[in-house]
């Protein structure tokens, strides 16, 4: 039922939903480990509502239990990237790999580089997985400016089912901006919208499309219409 919630967005009522459900366990009705799973999706969904402090807060907490779960790790490690703490994100990975050295928290260490800049260090670990990550690999040739290879990445993932046909947009329109194309960029991001109206990462490109070409007021319009929707794709 939560997993379901979660997958049609309604994240609040997901919230309500396990804050009754905790409820009962005051009395122990609870079996510990459910409880432990109930507070992790809380977290999850705290995230996504953009209740991030909280979310960290209980995250860190399952964290630290005697048997830590690999998926506290990798919500607490993802809550710390989008908080824009590396550093500790970064010491997450570390310990989450003496526990689990997949391929998981392999790519989870090699995103968080890629925040810190660290572009020999994310290219040392991209290197070390086993499986080829599409997305992945197009973030990192994008961050090194390897245009060629990250256009190759987008055609690739274009061919598979690893990404939504939005996230291939999403990376289409972050190309064109990076290599300068603005005009190109604006026309591709307005169609885009067209379709996918309100889409943050796709708002957040036009906003930066808008500025890039001097078109301020425009962007200021823009910007009000479109209220706190807007954010920069990773």
């Amino acid at each position: 039922y939560l997993g379901l919630l979660q997958s049609v967005g309604r994240f609040e009522d997901c919230c309500g939903a396990i804050y009754c459900a905790l409820e009962k366990s005051d009395d122990d009705q609870l079996d510990p480990a459910y409880k432990g799973r109930l507070r992790l999706e809380l977290a999850r969904c705290l995230f996504k509502l953009g209740d991030v402090r909280q979310a960290q807060e209980i995250a860190d907490e399952r964290v630290i239990q005697e048997q830590p779960q690999k998926a506290a790790f990798l919500l607490a490690i993802q809550i710390s990237r989008a908080s824009l703490n590396p550093s500790a994100a970064l010491n997450l990975c570390e310990t989450a790999l003496v526990h689990w050295p997949d391929e998981d928290v392999k790519q989870a260490k090699v995103w968080t580089l890629l925040q810190t800049k660290d572009l020999a260090g994310a290219s040392r670990a991209f290197r070390d997985l086993k499986h080829q990550n599409l997305f992945l690999s197009f973030s990192l040739n994008m961050a090194a400016r390897r245009f060629g290879q990250a256009w190759e990445d987008i055609q690739a993932l274009e061919r598979t089912n690893e990404t939504s046909a939005l996230q291939i947009k999403r990376q289409t329109a972050r190309f064109m901006l990076a290599e300068g194309r603005n005009q190109t960029a604006f026309r591709y991001i307005s169609n885009q919208l067209s379709a996918h109206a309100g889409d943050p990462v796709l708002s957040g490109a036009m906003m930066e499309v808008l500025l890039k070409l001097d078109r301020g007021k425009e962007a200021i319009h823009f910007a009000k219409d479109q209220g706190s929707s807007v954010v920069s794709d990773q």
